[in-house]
């Protein structure tokens, strides 16, 4: 279970709109002292780390402070853990408010019971009042009659529970004035304490109409008669027609509401904007992988995940809000276009539909919209930004999202915000062959080319070939140089391409690296490039299981011919200021560099660059600053001891100096909080790197890295990694930035850079410049298993 925070760490924004025609006001409004009906709607943003103040108990707290004496108060309320509402309770009580409280009774807090022995009335329902006995008593509303500042029939609906739990996203709605509303509320009240067997039928409403709330749990064959389904929700999302607008925003989404999934990829297939943010766990990644099969976007709303959380917990900034915006025709007004907001304690799983006790509420009112609205931008902006005040301009694009199966993304930034991205597209994954290289160049951010095809098919034969593995640089003046593993003429071997692209889309002519090299495989190319325009290529000779290299100070002028760099193989390279190459391969079961000037001759020899005895060292990266210092990434599986797990694959860094001695010790990029064989904390670490799954140990496994450094040698480390408790995500990305020195005060924090956790993400390619860093990576949208890539620009290497 989540750790709670103090209930005093969050922030509300408030919009108050008066229903009777009065204006919409933002902020801080006067209370109305006229009898017309007014709407109000809060919303609690929580800070990262919680810290921030004024949170929706508090607005809970000031109108029960409001509670005129000799009148009434109800609250329905799932718990009470709160002690200063309890103690409010008691103050209301004690000067003459009628105060009643019901309230799910299993497991209950003593609070309950101690409002109780101050001579509150209390009814305690176990396992819900009106349901079948099987659910809870879910509720989270409270009825005025009369405040001291002249308001009446004041209600609060609320996604906030009366508990400690305000490090979440949550919404409440306040109405005032309106006394049909409030009846209703209180009747259903009436109906919880004498705990009768229920199955609501129809809603009631407020004055004018404005607010419309079914109760729960629902009578499934009156709904199918009435609205057409026997899901509400489902019913109400069909009345959407398209193109329109649906968002959802969910704490709890599970598959046994299956209508609902159904009408959600019906409207997006008809054209709708379908958007759907989910809160973390176990629960949504069914869903989530079912709504990515009809085209939808699920995004997971903890941005960033929680390695290393502020505050040491990872209970701030998840979501409890239930909320569903639809904008559109609707077919019950006749196709005249409604934008609705859809809020409550309703929750989009089986028990809130048929056995818990629940309230769904319908709100018909365009400055109410306007606020949800608002409030769901400053969601999806969180998700992408992470913390939009730390990475104002962070933004998340697509770079390749075609019908094929586009993988393997490489990049390269330079000092004049250029940025290189090349991937592979293959259009039929049951073949071989007709796999094309793609690139495309980015320029602070944005894209100045559209995907071009760099690679040329078959030349001289219609089947057969391939073109595969593809590494992008880029110079000062944008010209990506892309090289690629080329099976262009069907022989079943590759050579070494290399193409250049400038930023207008015209493509040169292509150049062997591999020259005078025919013979054998030629395979795993990666490029570097100088601001001027040379390059370094380096690659794997299949036959001799050897590294090569050929350099070139333009792409018409040869520097060196193709040398044997090394034994091994999956080489990267990296070049500083003087086009000197740091190469870097794997030499089972080690990692290896060496560094080579621009002509070709030894700068300095062949060097082991891990330092631990792990059995394996995989898939080094590397970068270099323009002074020559290098940083090498890889990934292994040092040897632990204790318990289930014996090894731990974690990617670890380590800095050289130009002649490749130590800058700084090889560390983890993340190693997690706990330890191996030791049991984890999900409130302090979240997917934890390790802990205890099924009653067995594991540790996820972190592979596929990716770094790049800037002039002054911060560099910014990309990797993949598997969800230790979510099995069904596969893989997902990450990010974390350093000093020169290796340390991490003051860079980019340790953070998931996915937003969608359905289907998989893999292959990163990082880029930095002095302006900061992008992220490419594959990602499965619709759990489809073909990939897309992804592009995450605009990150500084900078901290909270």
């Amino acid at each position: 279970m989540i750790k709670r925070p103090s209930w005093q760490a969050s922030v509300v924004r408030r919009l108050s709109v008066v229903v009777a025609g009065l204006s919409c006001l933002f902020g801080l409004v006067a209370p109305a002292q006229a009898a017309a009906p007014e709407l109000s709607a809060y919303f609690s943003r929580p800070s990262v780390d919680g810290t921030l103040a004024d949170p929706l108990p508090a607005k809970v707290l000031e109108l029960i402070g409001l509670a005129a004496p000799d009148s009434t108060l109800r609250v329905a309320t799932f718990v009470l853990e709160i002690k200063a509402v309890k103690d409010a309770l008691v103050a209301a009580h004690d000067r003459r408010v009628d105060v009643r409280v019901v309230s799910e009774g299993s497991g209950h807090n003593a609070l309950l019971d101690e409002l109780a022995a101050a001579g509150v009335p209390v009814t305690l329902c176990d396992r819900g009042c009106n349901g079948p006995d099987t659910d809870i008593s879910h509720h989270k509303f409270l009825v005025f009659s009369r405040l001291t500042d002249g308001r009446t029939d004041v209600v609060v609906q609320s996604s906030q529970n009366l508990a400690p739990d305000t490090g979440l996203h949550q919404n409440m709605l306040i109405s005032s004035g309106d006394a049909a509303l409030a009846d209703g509320y209180r009747q259903v009240f009436d109906t919880l304490v004498s705990q009768v067997r229920t199955s609501w039928r129809a809603p009631f409403t407020s004055t004018g109409g404005k607010v419309t709330v079914w109760m729960e749990p629902r009578d499934t064959a009156y709904d199918q008669s009435t609205y057409g389904s026997a899901d509400l929700v489902a019913a109400m999302i069909r009345d959407v027609g398209c193109p329109g607008a649906i968002r959802v925003v969910q704490s709890q989404f599970a598959t046994d509401r299956p209508l609902v999934i159904a009408e959600l990829k019906a409207k997006k297939q008809q054209g709708c904007d379908v958007q759907v943010l989910v809160a973390e766990g176990n629960q949504t990644v069914a869903t989530a992988a079912e709504l990515a099969k009809g085209g939808i976007v699920v995004h997971t709303f903890r941005p960033g995940g929680c390695h290393y959380p502020a505050g040491d917990t990872c209970a701030p900034d998840g979501i409890h809000s239930k909320i569903i915006l639809v904008d559109g025709p609707s077919a019950a007004a006749g196709g005249a276009r409604r934008s609705y907001v859809y809020t409550g304690s309703h929750n989009l799983n089986g028990g809130s539909l048929t056995a818990s006790d629940d309230s769904f509420v319908r709100v018909d009112d365009p400055a109410v919209y306007a606020a949800y609205d608002a409030d769901f931008t400053s969601l999806t902006d969180e998700v992408v930004k992470i913390v939009p005040r730390a990475f104002p301009g962070a933004g998340l694009q697509m770079t390749a999202n075609g019908p094929d199966d586009q993988r393997a993304p490489r990049a390269a930034a330079m000092r004049s915000g250029y940025t290189a991205v090349a991937w592979e597209d293959d259009r039929d994954r049951a073949s071989a062959e007709g796999t094309e290289v793609y690139a495309r160049i980015y320029r602070d951010g944005q894209p100045v080319t559209g995907p071009v095809k760099v690679s040329m098919g078959g030349v001289g034969c219609a089947t057969g070939w391939n073109h595969v593995q593809p590494s992008a640089g880029v110079d000062d003046a944008g010209n990506a140089y892309v090289a690629w593993a080329e099976d262009g003429d069907c022989r079943g071997e590759h050579n070494i391409a290399v193409r250049r692209l400038s930023p207008s889309g015209t493509l040169s002519a292509t150049i062997w690296a591999n020259d005078p090299q025919w013979s054998g495989d030629q395979t795993r190319p990666r490029i570097a490039v100088r601001g001027a325009g040379g390059f370094t290529v380096t690659w794997e000779d299949g036959p001799t299981r050897t590294v090569r290299a050929a350099g070139y100070a333009s792409l018409t002028a040869r520097s060196f011919a193709p040398l044997q760099v090394g034994t091994g193989d999956r080489p990267d390279v990296a070049v500083d200021g003087a086009g000197t190459a740091t190469v870097v391969w794997q030499q089972a079961p080690d990692v290896y560099g060496r560094r080579i000037s621009a002509t070709g001759a030894t700068v300095a020899p062949a060097t082991r660059i891990n330092t631990n005895a792990a059995t394996q060292h995989l898939a080094p990266a590397v970068a270099t600053t323009p002074g020559g210092d290098s940083v090498v990434a890889w990934s292994d599986n040092v040897a632990v001891t204790g318990g289930d797990v014996t090894t731990v694959w974690r990617v670890r860094t380590r800095g050289l100096t130009p002649a490749l001695g130590q800058r700084f010790a090889e560390i983890p990029v993340a190693f997690g909080r706990y330890a191996p064989n030791t049991p984890s904390d999900g409130g302090k670490e979240y997917p934890p790197l390790c802990g205890k799954v099924d009653q067995t140990y594991r540790c996820a496994v972190q592979g596929s890295p990716s770094v790049a450094v800037d002039d002054t040698g911060r560099f910014v480390v990309g990797w993949t990694e598997s969800d230790l408790w979510n099995a069904g995500r596969s893989h997902e990305v990450y990010a974390r930035g350093f000093n020169a020195d290796g340390t991490t005060t003051g860079r980019f924090p340790c953070e998931r850079m996915n937003p969608n956790t359905a289907g998989d993400q893999s292959g990163t390619a990082v880029a930095a410049d002095g302006r900061g860093f992008h992220l490419f990576y594959v990602e499965d949208f619709d759990a489809n298993g073909y990939g897309d890539v992804v592009a995450r620009t605009g990150f500084t290497n900078t901290g909270l």
